[in-house]
């Protein structure tokens, strides 16, 4: 008698993917909440802040062992190159370049997506806005891009705002994908 083994080519992943900066308890909630339902998650980190400031890399999958094999974290190791560059900056460019470097670290996620199919799903969200996969199956989701109503708590998860809506977690097939900026400003 022999066994046959039949793989699944056909299994449509979802990947979660994020940004990292030193926020190992809300990675952990994050990581315990999406884990059975998520293939990968994408960690992808930068070794330099928002502010432009050199920085070390905090993030260590090892703090998390249960979802180590899960977990593939990226490290963003150079300035974005339309960085504004002098002596001195006007508030306006402080606050563009902040914003090249958060753009630079979003997108630096899709070089991590090579390896995947076209049917698989990715999610991207800030480490703090946790999609409700319970409630909603992407794996019969028929519709191009998922964006969803998320709960808002402010700084402190009793300090809810009951009426408003959050829309934080943006999620697509990666045929649909063209990169994280794009994604996270589909309204």
């Amino acid at each position: 008698m022999s066994l046959i083994m039949i793989i699944n080519t056909n299994y449509m992943k979802i990947i979660d993917t994020t940004t990292y900066f030193e926020e190992k308890m809300m990675m952990g909630i994050r990581l315990n909440i999406l884990g059975p339902f998520v293939d990968k998650f994408i960690v992808c980190e930068a070794r330099f802040s928002h502010s432009g400031n050199e920085k070390e890399i905090k993030f260590n999958k090892k703090d998390f062992p249960e979802f180590e094999d899960k977990i593939i974290h990226v490290i963003v190791n150079k300035e974005p190159n339309d960085i504004i560059k002098k002596n001195e900056l006007s508030s306006l460019e402080l606050r563009l370049n902040s914003v090249s470097r958060i753009k630079e670290q979003r997108n630096y996620i899709g070089n991590s997506l090579k390896d995947y199919s076209s049917e698989d799903y990715i999610i991207h969200s800030d480490n703090d806005e946790i999609p409700n996969l319970e409630k909603f199956n992407l794996r019969k989701n028929k519709e191009k891009i998922v964006i969803f109503n998320q709960k808002l708590f402010y700084y402190k998860f009793n300090l809810i705002l009951p009426n408003i809506n959050w829309f934080g977690s943006k999620a697509c097939k990666l045929k649909n994908f063209k990169n994280i900026d794009l994604l996270r400003a589909t309204k």
